[in-house]
């Protein structure tokens, strides 16, 4: 009796030591992969995230790149370009006045903020106010391009009083920049490009 127990709680252990190994060997998968991280993380290796971007930039020897883990109020940055990949198009439109202070104030310190949108999280759409902050303090509004099935949405600057169009498809502006201070804010109607998949495809 003694002797079946030993061996039924050996083969337990043994089955849960191999469950262990499994995941760990999952974990670590994943973890080099980067796809437990966000879409558009630089910490991804997997086509969705933008690594490669950020690998290639170290690589050059003329540009230090970092990670950012805090807020523009507790950041140091000077004459940086900081780059907020797969934005939210929902989270500027619903933008606060406070919000895009804090954007211009990094600005004015020398940085060039860009927010390339997300289409995919284009959702509504979002009723865009006349008197809401990004059409009042920067005059810009968001639209959907018509005509795309919703797997597969792009977006445009419907409105962009005062600001450059960097970049325009069939009339319509996807890139705008203006300038605050010694710096600028760069808004991109979509983070594609940044994309390990499109970098990796364009080298």
């Amino acid at each position: 009796m003694l002797k079946r127990n030993y061996f039924g709680t050996l083969a337990l252990c043994v089955l849960a030591a191999v469950f262990a190994i499994g995941l760990f060997q999952i974990f670590r998968i994943r973890l080099v992969a980067g796809d437990l991280y966000p879409e558009w993380s630089s910490l991804r290796s997997d086509p969705d995230g933008t690594r490669v971007l950020f690998d290639s930039l170290a690589a050059t020897g003329r540009v230090v790149t970092a990670r950012k883990y805090k807020t523009l109020a507790q950041s140091p940055e000077r004459s940086a370009t900081i780059l907020f990949l797969g934005y939210s198009p929902n989270s500027l439109v619903n933008a606060s006045s406070s919000d895009l202070d804090r954007f211009e104030q990094s600005a004015r310190a020398g940085n060039r903020l860009v927010f390339a949108m997300n289409p995919g999280q284009w959702s509504g759409p979002p009723k865009q106010e006349a008197d809401s902050a990004l059409a009042k303090k920067w005059g810009v509004a968001i639209d959907r391009v018509p005509g795309n099935a919703d797997d597969d949405i792009e977006l445009y600057f419907a409105k962009a009083a005062n600001w450059t169009p960097d970049v325009t498809e069939k009339s319509r502006s996807v890139v705008i920049e203006r300038a605050f201070g010694s710096g600028s804010i760069v808004l991109t109607a979509s983070s594609d490009v940044f994309a390990n998949q499109n970098l990796a495809a364009d080298r």
